[in-house]
């Protein structure tokens, strides 16, 4: 069974930071899927929508160019960006989630931005985040933090993790 991972996108170059660690985990052969949310706009037009999905689509072609030695599939959805990345991963059966983020500390949010902290929160895998300031490694994931509060749920988390720290 291949390694899949997925890369949820917010068409900004800082989102795409994550990349760089990605690319390094794919060698040993994992599948990474890239995802693109539309957000739907309170007033979007079907046409504005299929722009939207256009231009995505087109970001993505352009992420595959760069990065052609990660294999896999392309999504693109309209909605909420967390409940997009949680069902994505559901849907096709993901190991990690990965995403960057904005690290940003407005209190209502917390340290994370709120899509990142959604995704942390109800994410039924692991999760990768990058924060826009770190630095690509040579050697990706030097370090793995993982918060364990003793639960069963939280223990089963070991032996994904383990198998992300001896893909790297």
């Amino acid at each position: 069974m291949a390694y899949r991972i997925l890369v949820a996108l917010d068409g900004f170059t800082p989102s795409e930071a994550v990349l760089a660690d990605i690319e390094l985990i794919a060698r040993s052969g994992a599948a990474v899927h890239l995802l693109r949310v539309v957000p739907p706009g309170v007033n979007a037009t079907s046409a504005e929508l299929r722009a939207g999905h256009a231009h995505a689509l087109s970001y993505l072609a352009g992420l595959r160019e760069r990065f052609p030695e990660m294999r896999g599939l392309d999504f693109i959805r309209t909605g909420d960006p967390a409940d997009a990345v949680i069902q994505a991963a559901q849907e096709f059966d993901i190991h990690l989630i990965a995403l960057a983020t904005c690290l940003c500390a407005v209190p209502s949010e917390g340290f994370l931005g709120s899509t990142a902290q959604a995704v942390v929160r109800r994410a039924p895998v692991a999760v990768l985040l990058r924060g826009p300031s770190a630095l690509p490694s040579r050697n990706p994931l030097p370090r793995i933090l993982v918060p364990l509060d003793g639960s069963d749920d939280a223990l089963s988390i070991l032996a994904t993790v383990q198998k992300l720290a001896l893909r790297v």
